[in-house]
């Protein structure tokens, strides 16, 4: 599985590097801070699901789901630690396929990236 993971502090791409394959077997994840070059690199890569920050400086995670969701239909799981009604709704409006408020214990996440990938 193809995880690319989208987040403005590379302590938190690097936390996922460390601690997705360790729950998900035989995944390969690609990281980076900046949302203009995980457009890139969704458009050159296959990946199987994304998982992105919300609140970044070169564009927001919602700005960045529609984007990528016009390129092609990969799940989405975008991570935030703002939780009101609005901010979900739009997120699930511009193509985020599953919110989760931080911090959000890692069973959750790998059971939604597997529930996702294999929709």
């Amino acid at each position: 599985m193809r995880i690319l993971v989208v987040d403005d502090y590379v302590e938190i791409v690097d936390l996922y590097k460390i601690f997705l394959p360790r729950h998900i077997p035989n995944s390969v994840i690609i990281g980076t801070t900046s949302p203009i070059e995980a457009i890139n690199l969704f458009k050159e890569q296959p990946f199987d699901v994304v998982i992105t920050d919300y609140d970044m400086p070169q564009m927001d995670g919602i700005e960045l789901a529609a984007n990528m969701k016009s390129i092609k239909q990969t799940p989405i799981i975008m991570m935030t630690s703002y939780d009101d009604l609005g901010t979900i709704n739009n997120a699930s409006e511009h193509g985020v396929d599953y919110f989760a408020i931080k911090p959000c214990c890692t069973c959750e996440l790998v059971t939604q990236i597997k529930r996702l990938v294999q929709k």
